[in-house]
């Protein structure tokens, strides 16, 4: 089903592939359906497995982090310095170092009432996560990259939706948004990060990426081949996610596995007869 994508269609100048003689075609073409982005809708067989759960999933544990740090914020106005570790279990040493005001009191309470709710919803989202994730063979696949976890492939799965929506590799990074789009005018032209992007899945990628990168796999190693090339830590990383991705979208397409071998041939050195 094709459908018309406001944020790539509103306007020329909002587009992420930005040039001149792009600029030129599009405002020669007629902006009709048939010239019109596209965006497909959630196959069915992935219906009950919506991005909306699993979105609000990452939704509240930004709420759990926001919680935290306001707990945090309210301990430190009396000079107690605190970190989420040090309530999250047990909060008596907390209390002892506080003011003994009541109202001092109730206040920090309210906001670990909040907290704490905070934290009780995230977990009742993630075992429904997990729990809809065993009917997906895909999810289970993807947890065998490193970096992988349940959750990470599950927001992969949800948001990616089906492979088939993209022609190349290239085009699944400018959707993660780790890929670069094009820019330029008057014969100068640059390379950038698109903007507008799924920040949720571009989170996860990445989040994986420097995982994987923490780890002594065959992905460190690589990282660490590019940072001796004279590539910046950051960058390293960014390939190390670009890599994953493609990883990831091969295997959704060919309902393969993950093959580490043919990660590792490419730490090989390169001779030349």
């Amino acid at each position: 089903m094709r459908i018309c994508d406001p944020r790539r269609n509103a306007l020329v100048a909002k587009d992420d592939e930005k040039d001149d003689p792009i600029d030129a075609l599009k405002l020669a073409q007629p902006r009709a359906a048939d010239s019109s982005s596209s965006c497909t809708t959630p196959r069915a067989s992935s219906a009950s497995f919506s991005n909306g759960r699993i979105a609000l999933y990452h939704d509240r544990i930004r709420n759990r982090v926001r919680q935290a740090n306001r707990v945090i914020a309210q301990a430190r106005l009396y000079g107690v310095m605190i970190r989420e570790s040090d309530f999250a279990e047990d909060t008596a040493a907390v209390f002892k170092q506080l003011p003994k005001r009541k109202a001092v009191r109730d206040d920090f309470q309210t906001l670990l009432d909040g907290y704490q709710a905070a934290v009780t919803q995230a977990m009742v989202l993630r075992r429904g996560v997990l729990k809809l994730s065993k009917a997906y063979p895909e999810i289970a696949r993807f947890q065998s990259l490193p970096g992988y976890g349940p959750i990470r492939a599950a927001t992969f799965f949800a948001f990616l939706d089906t492979p088939w929506r993209f022609r190349s590799k290239a085009a699944v990074w400018k959707y993660v948004g780790i890929g670069l789009c094009r820019r330029g005018s008057g014969g100068s032209v640059t390379l950038h990060v698109p903007n507008q992007v799924n920040r949720v899945l571009k989170s996860a990628v990445l989040g994986a990426a420097m995982n994987a990168v923490g780890g002594d796999g065959e992905f460190s190693r690589l990282h660490e081949r590019w940072v001796k090339n004279g590539l910046t830590a950051r960058m390293a990383r960014r390939n190390v996610a670009r890599l994953q991705t493609a990883v990831l979208w091969g295997m959704w397409k060919s309902g393969g596995e993950y093959r580490c071998d043919r990660i590792a041939r490419l730490l090989e050195p390169v001779t030349v007869s």
